[in-house]
């Protein structure tokens, strides 16, 4: 059976400037870049870039019975489907590479739409044909409006069935071309369509599919095809790899991580039974990488035993690692600029950012302690079904875990030792105010303006002196010994944050709570006891 001319489609967007007292600018077409998962090489603009493709973002649903479901905007799943590249040169005009199977599907019945649902429908969609099928899809998928039909132009001897679309509005011009690749060596069929969109923010439509013709048209080549982004096996540890099948919410979340990277230069991924981690580290990072992975297997069994999940987890957690500190606030905004890490829940990706100077081993023990802290955040959101935790709580064990020593005889829980030194210094300088943090929401703990860097550093070093004391050194039968468990039993319950932290501390007296553990942290006995406490030991 033959396939219809418009049965598979891939997609390119390209984008230029040009001087806006010229008439017919001049585009220059002299980059390269390189999508093997498509199997394509193609001209990109001068000093282009890789830029990876945001995450789809998430929004979670909570059913009267407590069943959490994350869904997503139809559109997003769909163009993280298509999606192959993207290049970017300074002036932020951009290639897009995407490969196109099906129009994008719907009309659903909500806004967001499970990733299961969405694959059903899907896989339902009749594949695009024609002309009119052509115009809806680069519709779709560039978020403009076309000016009229395609129309056919000569292709050379590379290109094949090439039609020419112009879309106009905002940012700019913009001209769109579908087209096969001929039969050759590396090109058995000619059944895989492409699309090539150029846009400028300033010239003409006309200049701009004029230069389209004359210098990219000529310039698409086949390249050996990979099926999925690059696994590096320098960065993978065998001893931790992935084995069993995963399910379809896991192997969504993969695969999403993966497209992301596709066409990104020195981008790799690798992965655990629990985790897949992209990063663009250099090889001589491997030995780090190869600990990463170790350790956060391990620590996902000390966050389980630990902080019970709800419920089995199923998805599979992303970690991005970036290895340039100016493409980490890129890619997170400017508001990440105090960070070493963050965990992303809107976009289910836990994001580090590198340090920059000190020793080698300053830098890797950086890293790992940022993965140590952000990767029990990103737990805590699907082990307690993305609810709303407290800020006290949530960073409290994240900072618990962030001291933790990961090595072959298995997991220390001992004392931080930079925020030992902040509770120091706030017990030299009138203590600490436990009443205060545990009140905070996220927001406010977070103090992210200039002037409460400081204040922010407090709200860390009082939480993780909360969670510390009542896990490691609060005495048996003190009002407040169970107030962990009382806080986690309210969580599951579907209590807000506020809720969740009354419950915790119902009949307790935060000043005697406070008298107690300034008693404790004034008592190197007593500190020394908890030190050697296994909080992982089974009781």
């Amino acid at each position: 059976m033959k396939a219809p001319v418009f049965a598979a489609t891939v997609a390119l967007a390209f984008a230029g400037s040009a001087p806006g007292a010229d008439p017919a600018p001049h585009f220059s077409f002299r980059g390269t870049a390189e999508s093997a998962e498509c199997g394509l090489r193609i001209p990109v603009f001068s000093g282009a870039q890789a830029r990876s493709l945001p995450a789809a973002e998430t929004s979670t649903y909570r059913s009267e019975a407590g069943d959490v479901q994350q869904r997503f905007a139809p559109r997003d799943l769909w163009m993280a489907r298509a999606w192959r590249g993207r290049w970017e040169d300074r002036s932020g005009n951009t290639v897009l590479l995407a490969e196109i199977d099906r129009p994008l599907p719907g009309p659903f019945p909500q806004e967001h739409v499970t990733a299961a649902l969405f694959e059903q429908a899907y896989g339902s969609t009749p594949a695009m044909a024609g002309a009119k099928g052509l115009v809806a899809w680069a519709e779709a998928f560039t978020g403009r409006k076309a000016d009229g039909p395609p129309a056919a132009v000569p292709g050379g001897m590379r290109l094949a069935d090439v039609q020419a679309l112009i879309f106009s509005g905002t940012p700019g011009p913009a001209a769109g071309y579908a087209f096969r690749l001929r039969p050759g060596p590396m090109v058995t069929q000619g059944t895989t369509l492409f699309f090539l969109l150029v846009e400028s923010k300033e010239g003409t439509a006309q200049a701009l599919r004029t230069a389209i013709e004359r210098e990219v048209l000529p310039g698409p080549s086949p390249i050996a095809r990979r099926a999925t982004a690059a696994a590096d096996h320098r960065f993978q540890n065998a001893q931790t790899a992935a084995g069993a099948a995963r399910d379809a919410e896991a192997d969504a979340s993969r695969t999403a991580a993966l497209r992301s990277i596709e066409g990104l230069k020195g981008w790799w991924h690798v992965e655990t039974t629990n985790y897949v981690i992209v990063s663009d580290l250099p090889g001589v990072r491997a030995s780090l990488v190869k600990q990463m992975q170790a350790d956060v297997e391990a620590l996902r069994g000390a966050f389980t035993a630990l902080l019970p999940p709800f419920e089995p987890i199923r998805s599979l957690s992303v970690i991005r690692v970036f290895n340039d500190s100016d493409d980490y606030l890129a890619y997170l905004g400017p508001e990440a600029r105090w960070s070493g890490g963050m965990w992303t829940p809107a976009r289910r990706e836990l994001v580090v950012r590198p340090l920059e100077f000190g020793s080698v081993r300053e830098r890797k023990d950086w890293l790992l302690h940022v993965v140590y802290h952000e990767t029990l955040h990103q737990y805590l959101h699907y082990a307690f079904r993305a609810a709303d935790t407290p800020a006290w709580y949530d960073e409290g064990h994240a900072m618990l875990f962030e001291g933790a020593e990961v090595g072959r005889d298995g997991i220390t829980i001992g004392e931080s030792e930079r925020r030992a030194k902040a509770v120091d210094d706030r017990m030299a300088d009138g203590g600490l105010d436990f009443a205060d943090v545990v009140a905070l929401s996220h927001e406010a703990f977070y103090a992210a303006t200039a002037p409460g860097a400081k204040l922010r550093e407090t709200h860390y070093a009082t939480a993780w002196a909360l969670v510390y004391y009542l896990r490691k050194a609060a005495p048996a039968g003190r009002p407040w010994s169970a107030a962990l468990d009382r806080c986690r039993a309210a969580i599951q319950g579907g209590k807000s944050e506020e809720a969740a932290t009354a419950a915790a501390f119902e009949g307790v007296d935060i000043k005697a709570l406070t008298e107690d553990f300034r008693d404790f942290w004034t008592s190197p006995s007593r500190r020394s006891a908890a030190r050697r406490l296994d909080l992982l030991a089974p009781r």
